[in-house]
């Protein structure tokens, strides 16, 4: 029997399907199904769409505008956004880096067309550079960013501590990486809402903690927003 509801978010208003597993929910080839409505992990069609520009405004550019109030750009060079989504956040790092270059990765084919649509002067200017790519496999050389950013993504990410050890490796000596969530790991309600997304997974400020000083960083600091129950995570290199 199934029984749906729906809950705000910062992705929007999700419909919730209760009664299935994660594993009742794998299609006949074994990997969950898309769902543009209400699987912000994999965006695809109109409604991955609506849900990627909704991203690009309102309460997601309130977290990541408080995010980066944590991160001097003045003076970083070479940036990547993971899991761009809308396009946004990569044209937030141009601004704050105006001497600077920027790439951004999503694993969905539609964030990336949409990125690069919102980006397009910066990409004809030679500013930025958008591409399909999985965190866990990063196509850079070691080294190459002095500041990488992550909103509202490392949820979806398939292996969190392998994703923030290719992190490490091409961020610079000295580098940052900006983790930003809307929530802190603690709230039941987001808890629970978790479960109903396929592959979702929230965490509070100990597993990042922990998780960042396993991936090799040697300088964690960790902002929590009284109000909102944000989490700004930044691991220096």
């Amino acid at each position: 029997m199934q029984r749906t509801s729906t809950m705000r978010t910062l992705f929007g208003t999700v419909r919730i399907q209760h009664g299935y597993s994660r594993q009742a929910l794998k299609n006949k080839e074994g990997t969950m199904p898309t769902q543009p409505e209400s699987n912000p992990a994999f965006p695809e069609g109109e409604g991955g769409e609506q849900m990627l520009t909704r991203m690009n405004s309102g309460a997601h550019e309130q977290l990541a505008q408080w995010g980066l109030s944590f991160i001097d750009l003045r003076y970083k060079m070479f940036g990547l956004d993971v899991g761009c989504g809308g396009g946004a956040n990569i044209e937030r790092l141009l601004n704050g880096m105006p001497r600077g270059t920027v790439d951004g990765i999503d694993h969905s084919n539609l964030a990336v067309r949409m990125s690069c649509e919102h980006n397009a002067q910066a990409i004809d200017l030679g500013r930025c550079r958008v591409q399909y790519a999985e965190v866990e496999h990063l196509p850079f050389a070691k080294e190459s960013f002095d500041i990488v950013t992550g909103f509202e993504t490392i949820y979806f990410w398939r292996d969190a501590l392998s994703g923030l050890k290719e992190i490490h490796r091409v961020l610079k000596p000295a580098g940052e990486l900006l983790i930003c969530n809307e929530t802190n790991g603690e709230n039941p309600e987001i808890i629970e809402f978790a479960k109903t997304i396929p592959g979702m997974q929230v965490y509070n400020a100990t597993g990042f903690k922990s998780m960042f000083k396993n991936a090799g960083f040697s300088k964690i600091d960790i902002h929590e927003n009284p109000e909102t129950g944000a989490l700004a995570v930044i691991g220096t290199k």
